[in-house]
C-alpha cells in the first residue's frame, strides 16, 4: 500500500483486506465485519455450558463452513453470544437472514461496527476556524483534498486558548468511578515522544498519534485522552479506568466493546458510583439493539452504574446504538447558537452539551505532514503541543459524565441518584429532541 504523504491511505484495512465492510439495509445503512456473526446460542436451543453444540445447526441452516475458537467459546459462556468466523467474502447479511429464517428465530446478527464520530462532526467548520478551506488543500499544502477525509479533524489550540491545568479540586465524600471505553492500546515497552501514557485503574492505556505510518494523524488517534481530561477537569479526583476497544481509524465492533464492557465490569468492585463513557455509535440490523453490548450494560446498570453514550453525528432521527438503548443516557451536542447540525437527535435523546470547538488535551511533539506551501500563508493544521480543539457529540458525552462524576464526588449520592439530579428532575430546561441542556464545561 502506498503511503506516500501526498497520496490519502485509505482507512478501516488490515494488510491489505478491509475491516469493514457496509450494506444497505430497508431500514438504512449497517457497517459490520467481513465474515463473523453473533449467535445468540439460548435460541439456538444450545446451553452455555457446550456453547459449540449449535455449530452444527447454524452450519447447516447457512450452507456454510464456520468456526470459532476457545475465546469465542469462553465469551459464550459468560455473555450467551457466540462469534463465528466463515468465508469472509460470504454475504454476511444474506447469510444471517437465510439462517434466521431456516432456524424460525432471530438468532444471529452480524458483528456490527461501531464508529466514534468525531471525524465527521461538521468537518467544514474547520475552514471558517482556521481559515483553511479543505477544498484547497491542494494548492495550500499540496496534499490530495481526500486526504482530508482520511486524517483527524482534531486541530491545534494554543495556549491562549486552552483552559489549562485542572483548576479545580473538588473536596466531597463521594468517590466517583468513571470508566471510558474508547482508543487506545495496553502499555508495551517504552513511549515513542509523541505517545500518550495514561494509568489509572488497571494496567493502563497508551495512546499513539500515527499507527499506519503515513506522517498524518489518525481519524481518532488521541480520542481516549481528549475525552479523559474533560472528565478530569470536572472531578479531577475521580479514579478513572480506560479500556481500548476502537482502532485508530475510529471503528470497533461489537465483539471488541462488549469484551471492554466484561473488562470494567471484572475490575469494579462496587459499582454504585461507577459512570462508564461510550462515546461510539452504530447503526444494527433492522434498528435493533446490539445483543453482546446490551448483555453487559445491563450487567453493569443491574449494579447500579450508569452507562452514557453519544448519538453519533450524522445530523439525522434515526436511532444509534448503543445511546439509543433505554437502559443508556443518551447524550447529543450543543454550540452557541442551539443544537449542533451535526448531532442526531430525537425524543430518544436524553441531553445534549457543549460539544462544538471543545479544548482539551492531546499529543505533544507531533508534527504531521500538512505544511503550508508558502510559509505563513494558511496555519499548519496538525502541529500539536499538548492541546487540540475538537467537536463532535464524543465529546459532548464527556461533558455530561463529568458532571455526573462531580456531583458523586460533591455529595457522596449513588450514580443513578446523580442522573436524577441533572438529568430527570422535573423543571429542567429540555429542547426537543435534544433532551435537558447540561452546561458544566471546565
Amino acid at each position: 500500500m502506498d503511503n506516500s504523504p501526498d497520496r490519502p491511505v485509505q482507512p478501516f484495512m488490515y494488510k491489505g483486506v478491509p475491516r469493514l465492510r457496509s450494506a444497505l439495509t430497508p431500514g438504512g445503512s449497517v457497517e459490520y465485519r467481513p465474515g463473523e456473526a453473533l449467535v445468540d446460542v439460548r435460541a439456538m436451543g444450545g446451553t452455555a455450558d457446550d456453547p459449540r453444540e449449535v455449530l452444527d445447526r447454524v452450519s447447516k441452516a447457512g450452507d456454510i463452513e464456520i468456526s470459532v475458537d476457545d475465546v469465542d467459546v469462553e465469551r459464550a459462556r459468560r455473555s450467551g453470544y457466540l462469534r463465528i468466523r466463515f468465508d469472509p467474502s460470504v454475504d454476511v447479511i444474506a447469510l444471517v437472514r437465510r439462517v434466521n429464517a431456516g432456524v424460525g428465530t432471530r438468532a444471529v446478527v452480524p458483528n456490527t461496527v461501531v464508529r466514534v464520530g468525531s471525524f465527521v462532526a461538521d468537518p467544514m467548520r474547520f475552514a471558517s476556524g482556521f481559515d483553511a478551506d479543505p477544498m484547497r488543500f491542494a494548492s495550500a499544502y499540496g496534499a490530495d483534498p481526500m486526504r482530508f477525509a482520511n486524517s483527524s479533524t482534531a486541530r491545534p489550540a494554543t495556549a491562549a486558548t486552552s483552559v489549562g491545568g485542572f483548576p479545580r479540586l473538588t473536596k466531597g465524600p463521594g468517590s466517583p468511578i468513571v470508566a471510558v471505553v474508547d482508543t487506545g492500546a495496553p502499555i508495551i515497552g517504552s513511549p515513542q515522544p509523541s505517545d500518550v501514557d495514561f494509568v489509572g485503574i488497571g494496567a493502563g492505556l497508551r495512546e499513539s498519534p500515527d499507527l499506519n505510518a503515513d506522517k498524518f494523524l489518525d481519524i481518532a488517534a488521541g480520542h481516549s485522552t481528549f475525552i479523559r481530561t474533560i472528565i478530569q477537569r470536572a472531578s479531577p479526583s475521580a479514579s478513572m479506568l480506560c479500556v481500548g476497544a476502537m482502532h485508530n481509524d475510529g471503528d470497533g465492533d461489537e465483539v471488541d466493546v462488549a469484551d471492554a464492557l466484561m473488562q470494567v465490569n471484572d475490575t469494579i468492585g462496587d459499582k454504585r458510583q461507577l459512570v462508564v463513557n461510550l462515546s461510539f455509535s452504530g447503526y444494527y440490523l433492522d434498528d435493533v439493539e446490539p445483543p453482546m453490548i446490551a448483555f453487559w450494560i445491563r450487567t453493569l446498570v443491574a449494579q447500579g452504574a450508569v452507562v452514557v453514550a453519544a448519538v453519533g453525528n450524522n445530523g439525522a432521527c434515526r436511532k444509534k446504538f448503543p445511546a439509543a438503548m433505554p437502559e443508556v443516557l443518551s447524550v447529543g451536542s450543543v454550540g452557541p447558537c442551539g443544537p449542533s447540525a451535526f448531532s442526531n437527535h430525537g425524543p430518544w435523546v436524553d441531553a445534549s452539551a457543549p460539544g462544538e470547538d471543545l479544548v482539551s488535551e492531546f499529543f505533544d511533539h507531533f508534527d504531521g505532514a500538512y505544511e503550508p506551501l508558502i510559509a505563513g500563508s494558511v496555519p499548519d493544521i496538525d502541529d500539536f503541543a499538548g492541546w487540540a480543539m475538537w467537536s463532535g457529540t464524543s465529546f459532548s458525552t464527556p461533558a455530561v459524565v463529568g458532571a455526573l462524576a462531580e456531583l458523586i464526588e460533591s455529595h457522596g449520592c449513588p450514580a443513578v441518584v446523580a442522573v436524577d439530579q441533572l438529568v430527570r428532575r422535573p423543571g429542567l430546561f429540555r429542547l426537543p429532541d435534544y433532551g435537558v441542556i447540561v452546561n458544566r464545561i471546565f
